[in-house]
């Protein structure tokens, strides 16, 4: 059964990556930290007191290496990262830069600036590996997975069984057996509007106890089941007004976290007797959270830029309508520099930040967060 008094468990299995953050107003400087949906929510909730852990194939490539050491910064358990048959480390570049009206906007790149080749992408874990490692597994009082595959979907049942809440977060379809199946053991379904448009027609096979849909600066939407079956219906929540945006990328994986923590510390049981007032608390809670690692570039910059005790104490005056300007306060750990590897792209051998086509490439900063 979950834990109820003890530190509560978060397990996953998903997309776990290496971000490679790039802002073109200081193209010199290369951030380099663990990322992923299922690797940022895990690693959110390890810093708000959990215990963590994420379940892949990660191969111990300069990536792998990079990712595993950023996790265990932040308490992470990353003993089963690392499952047979390993594969490459995927790579998600995040590039900052400014619109014309001189915006903060951020976009993704999935190829080698340099040489355009495709970067590793996510490798889902074989059901057979997950098979062998699921008896050694602690309880856990969340299960969290964000892309479907057979060893993911029954891993999902596997904790649904002894009482963990199961909250599924897709950025795609993927094979719609495996989705449907997914929707159907699911207790908490989480997705944004723009990438729905993939999987939409598929959502009327689920029936979780909380459905969210984000809304970007709009806010989210959610609807839910109450006690005795009833559907709370939809309802809308506002975001929180941010000034000085320096990167809206992890805003949902803030959310997501920030909600479990709220509602997910005593299993699926725990959330069937919420009402309205306590899941919009704890959607409020994760929005606040969302709008704060707003004012820092890259999925996870207010853990590195601020101190837990100001993050709190932000988090705090969000909550209560007061002064909504987050400040960055000194780093908690300053950054290691090194020159960026020439294998982190398998396919050219070169420094992936580079986009000079002629000449000698500059010398990289790189700074591992």
């Amino acid at each position: 059964m979950p834990r109820k008094t003890h530190t509560p468990v978060a397990c996953g299995v998903g997309f776990v990556a290496l971000d490679v953050v790039i802002d073109a107003e200081r193209p010199d400087v290369v951030n380099l930290c663990a990322g992923g949906t299922c690797g940022n929510v895990l690693t959110i909730l390890s810093y708000l007191g959990w215990q963590s852990v994420p379940i892949g194939r990660l191969k111990q490539d300069f990536a792998g290496r990079t990712v595993s050491e950023d996790l265990k910064k932040w308490h992470v358990n990353v003993d089963l990262l690392g499952l047979e048959p390993q594969a490459s480390t995927p790579i998600v570049i995040e590039e900052l830069s400014r619109t014309r009206s001189g915006q903060r906007r951020h976009r993704y790149l999935w190829t080698c600036p340099g040489c355009g080749a495709y970067l590793p992408s996510f490798r889902p874990v074989p059901a057979k590996s997950l098979q062998l490692v699921l008896p050694d597994l602690e309880p856990a009082n969340v299960f969290f997975f964000d892309r479907v595959s057979r060893g993911a979907v029954d891993l999902a049942k596997a904790f649904s069984e002894i009482g963990a809440l199961v909250v599924f977060e897709p950025s795609a379809g993927g094979d719609p057996k495996l989705f449907r199946e997914a929707l159907q053991i699911c207790h908490v379904l989480k997705y944004s509007d723009q990438r729905a448009r993939s999987f939409s027609e598929l959502l009327c096979h689920g029936d979780p106890l909380l459905e969210v849909e984000t809304l970007g600066e709009d806010g989210l939407r959610y609807r839910c089941q109450l006690p005795r079956g009833h559907s709370s219906g939809w309802r809308k929540l506002g975001g929180f007004e941010i000034d000085n945006i320096k990167d809206t990328a992890g805003s949902g994986d803030w959310c997501t976290a920030g909600l479990l923590s709220c509602i997910g510390k005593a299993g699926q049981s725990g959330v069937a007797d919420f009402c309205v007032e306590q899941v919009e608390s704890a959607l409020t809670y994760g929005q606040a959270l969302a709008a704060l690692n707003c004012r820092f570039e890259g999925a996870r910059g207010a853990m590195y830029r601020m101190q837990r005790d100001t993050f709190e104490a932000e988090v705090r005056k969000m909550l209560e309508g007061a002064e909504k300007t987050a400040k960055a306060g000194p780093r908690r750990r300053p950054h290691s520099r090194r020159v960026l590897p020439d294998s982190l792209c398998p396919s050219c051998q070169t420094p992936i930040s580079s986009r000079r086509p002629t000449g000698n490439p500059p010398r990289i900063k790189t700074r591992t967060v």
